[in-house]
């Protein structure tokens, strides 16, 4: 494979770097896959619902 020099803005590096971290936790990535399972079985609220439940 042919190495190549890329130049990108700092705020892109950053954001890539965060990216991939998010990518790389295990714990953020089940809650994320949770999260859509629930969504495709109907498991949502509305923010309103959510807002009352917080303020319990």
């Amino acid at each position: 494979m042919k190495q190549r020099l890329v130049s990108i803005r700092k705020e892109d590096l950053e954001s890539l770097e965060v990216t991939v971290e998010t990518l790389e936790n295990k714990n953020v990535m089940g809650q994320l896959e949770k999260s859509e399972q629930d969504m495709k079985h109907g498991k949502t609220r509305s923010i309103d619902e959510l807002i009352k439940e917080l303020s319990q």
